[in-house]
């Protein structure tokens, strides 16, 4: 069987991919330190390219021969990895957490865990820094490439020989232009699955279908392998999470990385010998499993600490994912890629045993909900109460309150993203017992805004639906509309997290341009609403938490008998990074006299100035900033039980004589509880 020409820059190339992905997810900067996977993308492309095509041209190419290869080289530091996060996480992690991490094993093991994480980047999936087998939707890339690849390779070779690299190049134009389209057509799926990452695979493949260069001047050489090690750091420095990518950003690294094998081929050229140099072939050669173990270290760190990890936790995750990546290179890659007693049948025959004992394992897992009886009842119930509310489905206009009678429109409105999902049932609670009929929308990460956008809304289905509710409101004469929303998100970055909201004025995102595109989409659209005599009620944001997870952090303390008087954000902190969004909303108030301006203060807040996280055995919080269904119920039925009276007085006034009310609800004033 040929082999090719062991490449010690191709090591040291692999050294860069890795460390701009560690240094990125453990925040210590590059903060577009994701390409290097684009970078491991275009390397995976060129040498499985290269292994085949050498294979088919000597005759010794074979199907099983080649899966040996790649289950020898794969699959033992994979199992290994997953093996232990699921151990590790039977230890600790929380029953959701748990259920979650086995499911995300079962689908790496069957090669589809990028289908599995494009549908998780909802709001209510969780932080993905939490999940601590993410990285594996790369390896799935990759596996599902090379099921792809030598099928194709192996047909152009025999039937059109000469057309082998007009097909790849056929096949990486189209697969670029649909990463271009699906980066803001589709992004999540864009951002996982193959078709749309193919590209740059099949850009390193048609490197090595090409020509080594040698008829190129060293000189010319020399500067190509530099500027394609520059176009990489660039790339790391200059990009961030508010790039559009992949798509035509992908360029950038995905070219670098090509650039630099081209003008290594022949020969090393200046920048192939300092890649080449003993320690970044070191740590090339276990790129993968220090790939495979950097991200579960950082994510049980975040579980168990916070997701924003100070910097001295971050030096200790990057300390123990490079022991357990020589460890790793050193008793599990090496030895079974190399071991000549491990027969062909004996690795399949390993990897199916493994394959199935890691799905057997992950469903006995999902079966008992995260192995749940590892925990007593009282902790169980903490974990279990603290859901969202969810009445209808987030994007349809569903009717909350009252049944309405066949011919009869609704008198309300709440509209939101996930702010306004978590208040849902409160508002159709107290809205069936005032007997009066609305409705609710609520999709997760969109502003409540028509014309103004965010980076999760900026498909052209989320902003038509924000025109249609709009003119839903006007023709069937809604008198009132309550917006809730996480306001803050599109206007401050929060950590890592900039979600910055945008229309068709803006050129530059920056926090300061934010606060006037939300001013004067607000603006514009209670101007609007005003003209059709519309009331606009607009909910100040809850507090957000520090804790990612507030009901693991109340579970936590009972189960190691700590005191369960959780302080939240303290009204300062809260006042302070709400302070632009409420001085919009205070223009609007003085501007508008529709305009009303609900206040969570008096009931999210104690007397010493901190927020109400919890009581001692249900928490107020399902994540950071989304209020539970309990939380919803215990601190925001003060607060919108006078708005939904007024409400209802307003369509008894309007239908015929009101009906009588109790003194205790006449003597509400909605301005004085709850507008300030």
């Amino acid at each position: 069987m040929s082999k090719l020409s062991y490449r010690p820059d191709i090591d040291g190339l692999r050294a860069i991919a890795v460390l701009a992905v560690l240094i990125y997810h453990t925040g210590l900067g590059f903060p577009g330190g994701y390409v290097g996977v684009d970078v491991f993308f275009v390397i995976s492309g060129y040498l499985i390219t290269s292994l085949i095509v050498k294979d088919l041209q000597a005759g010794t190419f074979s199907f099983p021969h080649f899966w040996e290869r790649r289950v020898r080289r794969i699959l033992p530091a994979q199992v290994v990895m997953v093996a232990t996060t699921l151990a590790v996480g039977a230890c600790f992690l929380f029953p959701t957490h748990f259920e979650d991490l086995a499911k995300s094993a079962a689908a790496q093991t069957v090669m589809a865990a990028n289908f599995r994480f494009s549908n998780q980047v909802g709001y209510f999936d969780g932080p993905a820094e939490l999940k601590p087998l993410l990285h594996t939707w790369s390896l799935s890339v990759e596996e599902q490439f090379y099921l792809l690849l030598p099928l194709l390779l192996v047909l152009s070779h025999r039937y059109f020989r000469h057309g082998r690299t007009t097909m790849l190049a056929g096949l990486t134009l189209a697969s670029f232009a649909l990463s271009v389209w699906g980066v803001y057509a589709f992004p999540a799926s864009t951002y996982f699955l193959l078709p749309t990452r193919a590209w740059e695979m099949l850009l390193g493949s048609l490197l090595a279908v090409g020509t080594p260069g040698r008829s190129l001047s060293s000189r010319f050489r020399t500067a190509l392998g530099w500027l394609g090690l520059c176009g990489i750091a660039v790339a790391c420095i200059w990009y961030d999470q508010e790039t559009a990518f992949p798509g035509a950003a992908a360029l950038l690294p995905c070219l670098g990385a090509a650039a630099f094998l081209f003008a290594n081929t022949a020969d090393l050229t200046s920048s192939g010998r300092v890649l080449a140099k003993r320690p970044w072939v070191m740590i090339g050669r276990m790129s993968y499993s220090l790939y495979l173990w950097h991200w579960p270290v950082l994510a049980l760190l975040r579980i168990s600490h916070g997701v924003d990890l100070p910097v001295e936790l971050s030096l200790i995750a990057v300390a123990v994912s490079l022991a357990l990546a020589w460890l790793s290179w050193k008793f599990v890659e090496t030895p079974f890629r190399t071991a000549v007693g491990l027969s062909r049948r004996k690795a399949f025959g390993m990897a199916v045993a493994c394959s199935l004992l890691i799905i057997v394992v992950s469903q006995g897992i999902v079966e008992t909900e995260g192995l749940a009886a590892r925990f007593p009842k009282n902790i169980r119930d903490v974990l279990e109460s603290a859901r969202l509310a969810n009445v209808g489905d987030k994007e349809c206009l569903n009717i909350i309150g009252k049944e309405l009678p066949a011919g009869q429109t609704g008198t309300f409105l709440l509209w939101g993203d996930s702010h306004a999902q978590a208040i849902s049932e409160v508002i159709d609670h107290l809205a069936e017992e005032q007997g009066i009929s609305g409705y609710c929308r609520y999709p997760s990460g969109v502003v409540p805004v028509p014309g103004i956008w965010s980076k999760k809304d900026s498909n052209q289905s989320a902003m038509d639906l924000k025109w249609d509710t709009l003119q839903f409101i006007k023709d069937h004469h809604i008198q009132h509309v309550i917006l809730a929303s996480y306001w803050t998100s599109y206007l401050v970055p929060k950590g890592r997290k900039i979600d910055l909201v945008r229309d068709e004025n803006t050129e530059v995102l920056s926090p300061e341009l934010a606060i006037q595109v939300l001013r004067r989409g607000l603006k514009r659209m209670v101007a609007d609403l005003d003209k059709a005599g519309v009331t606009v009620w607009i909910l100040r944001q809850v507090p957000e938490q520090k804790e990612s997870s507030p009901p693991e952090l109340l579970a936590k303390h009972i189960q190691f008998g700590l005191s369960t008087e959780i302080k939240g954000t303290t009204l300062r902190e809260y006042l302070a990074r709400q302070s632009n969004v409420n001085t919009i909303f205070d223009e609007l108030q003085r501007s508008f006299s529709n305009v009303r301006v609900l206040d969570p203060i008096p009931y999210c807040f104690d007397q010493a100035g901190f927020s109400r996280i919890c009581n001692a055995s249900h928490s107020y919080y399902r994540d950071d900033d989304h209020l539970s269904e309990y939380g919803a119920d215990v601190l925001m039925t003060p607060l919108f039980q006078p708005v939904i009276q007024q409400i209802s007085r307003e369509v008894a006034a309007a239908s015929g004589p009101p009906e009588r009310v109790s003194p205790r609800i006449q003597q509400v004033s909605v301005k004085e509880s709850v507008i300030r």
